[in-house]
């Protein structure tokens, strides 16, 4: 039992492959080829790996879960379920490049109507933005974010051609050093009108809606690209509901299913000739239900 100190408790003691192996061994894992497995686990780390075996640990009447697994339970089982969530964090990362190129377009070209430079003048802003004192959400907050970007990305050739041709970077070279979230934020700061105006572009009414899109996949494309565990991840930075859009009125927006209708939805938009939403029907055709059905489709928040 590892010792106490001040309550919290000193980290578990270092195993080798073969002792990790044993100790699901011993949690009732099923395993064909134990060398096999140690190889995997060699490579792929056990603490990542316990986030994929998780919902195959049997449930308490408290909700909570034993170490032991359902019966039946294979290592087997849960590579598979681990190799179908990296294909979905692939091709959801496909379809968030192609949404951020079109809405880092759609704002410099909004935003570049008013002035080349309309991003550097706090007038062209919400007042609400402008004022704000909260540090996660203000325009100097973001103007602050936006100019570290732009001294990291000062040896690009784009980047320094213009810093040594112009005063200022127009906005439509600006916003292509700058991150989802930082476009997120811009997006939530301009005028209702502009915002509006964009969102109407990819069929959403409620610029309010869009805005918390925005969010919400962000937050997914930083799952994906930090290689996290997506497939029956909860939800927690939620997307409001667009009520005019049937589709999602069924469907529940804590689970990850809503969101990849919602990519659906935008990449129908940007690219309509996409075979995005083709692949994504191929994939969940695909998904490793186990014999023990220790997880489903219905975990991602599916709906025939």
């Amino acid at each position: 039992m590892p010792t106490e100190i001040n309550n919290r408790r000193l980290p578990k003691k270092w195993q080798s492959l073969k002792d990790q192996v044993a100790i699901l061994e011993s949690r009732g894992m099923i395993f064909e080829d134990t060398s096999k497995a140690e190889y995997v686990l060699s490579q792929v780390n056990y603490y990542r790996l316990s986030g994929y075996w998780y919902p195959f640990r049997i449930m308490l009447l408290d909700n909570s879960r034993s170490d032991d697994f359902v019966e039946s339970t294979t290592f087997e089982d849960v590579i598979n379920i681990y190799l179908f969530d990296k294909q979905l964090r692939l091709l959801c990362l496909q379809a968030l490049e192609n949404i951020e190129m079109s809405i880092r377009t759609n704002i410099a070209h909004t935003l570049g109507r008013i002035s080349p430079v309309a991003h550097l003048n706090r007038d062209n802003f919400d007042q609400r933005f402008i004022k704000s004192k909260n540090k996660y959400w203000s325009y100097d907050t973001w103007l602050n974010r936006y100019n570290e970007q732009i001294k990291k990305a000062k040896k690009s050739p784009f980047i320094d051609h213009h810093l040594n041709h112009y005063k200022d970077l127009p906005i439509w070279v600006g916003v292509e050093v700058l991150d989802f979230g930082s476009i997120s934020t811009l997006y939530t700061g301009l005028k209702g009108k502009q915002q509006q105006q964009i969102a109407k572009l990819y069929g959403v009414n409620n610029p309010k809606v869009f805005a918390s899109w925005l969010k919400s996949l962000n937050y997914i494309r930083n799952i994906c690209a930090h290689h996290g565990r997506l497939w029956n991840v909860n939800i927690d930075v939620i997307a409001q509901v667009d009520k005019n859009i049937s589709v999602f009125q069924q469907l529940d927006n804590k689970r990850i299913y809503y969101y990849l209708k919602m990519i659906q939805h935008l990449m129908t938009v940007i690219s309509p000739s996409s075979s995005w939403q083709v692949d994504l029907d191929k994939l969940l055709l695909q998904f490793p239900t186990p014999r023990n059905k220790a997880i489903a489709l219905t975990d991602l928040g599916f709906i025939k």
